[in-house]
C-alpha cells in the first residue's frame, strides 16, 4: 500500500469520525418542546360564611390530561388598571416565590379541585398554573453534559446542548365576582 492511498484512508477515517462527532452534537441539540398536558377550567363561584361576613370563592379545575404524574403551582392573579401582570422570558414566576401557591401533585388522566377567594372590590381575577415536567432520562443526560461544559469554561456550547427544562404557563379565563 503506498503512501498516496494510506493518506485517502486517513482522510476519510478522520471524515467519518467528524461526521460521527456531528451528528451526536446535533443529536443533543435537538430538544423538542411539547405542551404541558394540564388545562384549568372555572368550575363556578362558592360562598362561606363567617361570623364577619361572607366570602366568595372561584372553583377552578385542573385536569391532567397526559400520560405521567405532574407537578405544578397555582397563584391567582388580579387584574390591575394596566392589564393582566406579564413575566418578561428569565424572570422567577411569582408562582416559585409565594408560600401558597403548591406545589401540587396530579396523577395521570386526573383532575383536581382548586378554590381562590375572591377580591371583596370586584377586582377580576385569573387563575395561573406554571407546570412542572418530570425530566425524562435522555433531558437529564444532556443537562448533565451542558453541566459540564459550564464547568468547564465552555458555557456556550452547554447551552447549545440544554438550557434546562421550561415550564409552561396556563392561564384561566378572566372572572368576576
Amino acid at each position: 500500500m503506498g503512501t498516496g492511498e494510506r493518506k485517502v484512508r486517513v482522510l476519510i477515517l478522520f471524515l467519518i469520525v467528524l461526521a460521527a462527532i456531528a451528528a451526536g452534537l446535533l443529536a443533543l441539540t435537538s430538544a423538542r418542546e411539547r405542551p404541558c398536558p394540564l388545562a384549568i377550567r372555572f368550575i363556578g363561584l362558592t360562598n362561606y360564611a363567617t361570623h364577619d361576613a361572607a366570602m366568595t370563592y372561584a372553583v377552578f379545575a385542573v385536569t391532567n390530561r397526559g400520560d405521567i404524574s405532574l407537578r405544578f403551582r397555582a397563584l391567582t392573579e388580579p387584574k390591575s388598571s394596566g392589564g393582566w401582570p406579564i413575566y418578561p422570558v428569565g424572570t422567577v414566576l411569582p408562582h416559585y416565590t409565594s408560600p401558597d401557591t403548591g406545589p401540587y401533585d396530579i396523577a395521570a388522566h386526573q383532575s383536581r379541585e382548586l378554590r381562590t377567594l375572591l377580591p371583596f372590590d370586584g377586582t377580576p381575577v385569573r387563575m395561573s398554573v406554571a407546570c412542572e415536567e418530570p425530566w425524562t432520562r435522555w433531558e437529564d443526560s444532556r443537562w448533565t453534559v451542558s453541566v459540564w461544559f459550564h464547568e468547564h469554561n465552555l458555557p456556550r456550547i452547554g447551552e447549545l446542548i440544554s438550557n434546562g427544562k421550561q415550564r409552561h404557563l396556563i392561564l384561566s379565563s378572566e372572572i368576576h365576582k
